[in-house]
């Protein structure tokens, strides 16, 4: 399953039609769908955006696991700390409406110990997720070594993937996807999460004009 669909109003107006004067705004709107769409198209069942702590990569991802619940998915959402408000809506998207909300179930894990717990312990839970989101993990990876994080990551992912491949043949859906956010410098690292097939995107803010770094889906 594409994950993209879940961040950004694909079928939207606004991102499907040029404007009357075939102006430069509406060329980027509809050269951007172009991008998104042949992303799309793609298996993208892994994802892992990567920006700076300033970028609001919460949104993106918070906006996941509205739009993968309103569908009826069951949905995990991991971070280091509660999250202190709800960010805002993606226009366009769903919203996170109480009968849609009770899909989603947030864990707060400071320490990595907690998040290979949960991942070692998915054989016993009672219900899967389809989808799962982990907020930081170049967090998580460094508390294993920060001296050795390539290793770390590497490990991070393996224990991560090995989980959800599980997961997806005992779910009932036949697939359980993740998305991970990581800081700027985790650039530095994206092929050691690639060997893991995950796809990685860069954010670059809400205050950028291009928002995605699509480059690397290819």
């Amino acid at each position: 399953m594409a994950l993209l669909q879940y961040m950004f109003p694909l079928s939207s107006t606004f991102l499907n039609e040029r404007d009357q004067d075939n102006s430069r705004k509406s060329y980027f709107k509809w050269d951007l769908t172009a991008g998104l769409k042949e992303i799309e198209a793609s298996d993208c069942s892994k994802l892992v955006i990567i920006g700076p702590d300033t970028a609001d990569k919460t949104s993106l991802v918070f906006q996941a696991a509205v739009s993968a619940a309103s569908i009826g998915q069951n949905v995990t959402h991991i971070c280091t700390h509660p999250i202190k408000r709800l960010p805002a809506p993606i226009h366009g998207m769903p919203l996170p409406e109480p009968s849609i909300m009770k899909n989603v179930d947030f864990l707060y894990l400071e320490e990595s110990s907690e998040l290979i717990s949960w991942f070692a312990n998915v054989h016993i839970m009672s219900e899967l997720p389809d989808l799962i989101i982990v907020e930081d993990v170049l967090t998580y990876a460094s508390h294993l070594n920060d001296n050795l994080l390539e290793k770390s990551l590497a490990r991070l992912c393996a224990t991560m993937v090995d989980a959800a491949a599980w997961i997806a043949s005992h779910n009932g859906s036949g697939q359980c996807c993740m998305i991970l956010t990581a800081p700027s410098r985790a650039m530095a690292l994206s092929h050691v999460m690639s060997q893991f097939s995950f796809k990685v995107a860069e954010y670059l803010g809400k205050n950028n004009y291009f928002h995605l770094s699509l480059s690397h889906f290819f």
